[in-house]
């Protein structure tokens, strides 16, 4: 992943898109996350653009100036430097896969844009995203260097203005040289990436096979939304359980809005029907209809309402149990056709 990482603004397809990168660390602070995208950016004789966290979210806009400014153009990396928390930028995400980044040009009038050929990199202690963006990324985890000389820098920036040319041929040269492993497709959403670049910089397809394996864990494990989906899921069988006549593990059970939110109210993040919908969606659940917001199906029918479709791991479809909310508790309103899909 590190070479892959060194490699990357290197590579560059028109409308191809290319990963964001989350360098964590195993040791804690000071294991130089933030002097490896320095390192990075000096091997290809640029500094990065460092953008800071609440800047995205206040002054989008001076961030695309700055970007496709004269100056900004000649950089290949973007830094959001020292992550911590919890991460949701929907502005970002759109960057990371944009195929070019455009806005009003500094001192002008008129729009601006330039290719998205950026490196973006995110450092971070321990920071959970949202699934846009572990989505998007690619992640590194450091641990602390063994050289306590007090010399690294040094050598290493004496290493880069000495070889730098060897290096950026020898990258040539491997990207060039490689063959895409038979029968193994790309399993992230940067498929021309993770071919071209992912798996030259990989000794076989068995060492590519354990990456991708260690990578998806990364992007879980990275995933704020994951543990929101588990604790929604948990929530939602509880209380299915405690319905007379409802078995949560082989019923398909259409549970009315204003019982749902009875349900969750308690819930960080107050979860929605259409959060239940977008959990399915994005693979993270099978429990939930990913479509389905309104039921029975017929328009006509007198106990047609919105909602969510609850499907439990050992159902089998046929007809779905109808819940809502009489006199403020949890009772069953019907039942309606519902095959699973």
């Amino acid at each position: 992943m590190l070479k892959t990482f060194i490699a990357a603004p290197l590579w560059y397809r028109p409308s191809c898109t290319r990963p964001s990168w989350v360098i964590d660390s195993v040791a804690g602070t000071k294991v130089g996350k933030t002097s490896l995208v320095e390192r990075v950016a000096a091997l290809y004789h640029c500094t990065p653009i460092r953008i800071l966290r609440k800047e995205i979210q206040l002054h989008p806009d001076e961030i695309i100036k700055r970007i496709i400014s004269s100056s900004g153009r000649k950089s290949k990396i973007a830094l959001i430097d020292n992550v911590v928390g919890e991460f949701h930028s929907e502005t970002l995400a759109d960057w990371i896969t944009a195929a070019k980044i455009s806005g009003r040009a500094p001192y002008a009038s008129g729009e601006d844009s330039r290719p998205n050929n950026l490196t973006w990199a995110i450092t971070s202690n321990g920071a959970r995203l949202d699934s846009d963006l572990s989505g998007r990324s690619f992640f590194i985890a450091l641990d602390r260097k063994r050289d306590q000389s007090g010399r690294w820098n040094e050598r290493v920036n004496r290493f880069i203005e000495d070889y730098r040319l060897h290096v950026l041929a020898d990258v040539i040269d491997i990207l060039r040289r490689h063959q895409p492993f038979d029968g193994l497709n790309p399993t992230t959403r940067h498929a021309e990436f993770e071919r071209e670049v992912l798996q030259a910089m990989c000794l076989d397809a068995d060492d590519y096979l354990n990456v991708t394996r260690n990578l998806h864990d990364a992007i879980e494990g990275a995933n704020a939304e994951v543990d929101q989906c588990h604790q929604l899921v948990d929530c939602i069988r509880a209380n299915l359980a405690d319905v007379p006549g409802v078995k949560p593990s082989e019923d398909c059970v259409f549970i009315h809005s204003d019982l749902f939110k009875a349900w969750t109210q308690n819930l960080d993040n107050k979860p929605t029907c259409q959060t239940c919908r977008n959990f399915a969606r994005e693979s993270m659940t099978s429990r939930f209809d990913k479509v389905l917001d309104r039921f029975p199906r017929s328009s006509s029918h007198e106990l047609r309402r919105s909602g969510v479709m609850w499907i439990g791991e050992n159902a089998r479809g046929g007809q779905a149990v109808i819940v809502g909310l009489t006199k403020n508790m949890a009772t069953i309103k019907g039942r309606g056709s519902y095959e699973i899909s």
